[in-house]
């Protein structure tokens, strides 16, 4: 019984540190969006560089200025 429960100790622990990866390369990919609007960089192409559309840029320029 115990090799189950450490089992699912450590798949817990597995997917939270890919979540918490994911979390905090969300953060950082918001930072940089914002930094390059800060920057003069036009919308469209702070779009295209982060894979995004212009209207989901928009949005996130909108939700964290």
């Amino acid at each position: 019984m115990c090799n189950i429960s450490s089992l699912y100790i450590n798949r817990g622990r597995a997917e939270g540190r890919a979540e918490g990866r994911a979390e905090g390369s969300l953060e950082t990919a918001i930072k940089m969006i914002i930094e390059m609007f800060r920057n003069n960089i036009p919308v469209p192409t702070i779009a295209n560089i982060a894979h995004l559309s212009v209207e989901e840029t928009e949005k996130i320029i909108r939700e964290n200025t």
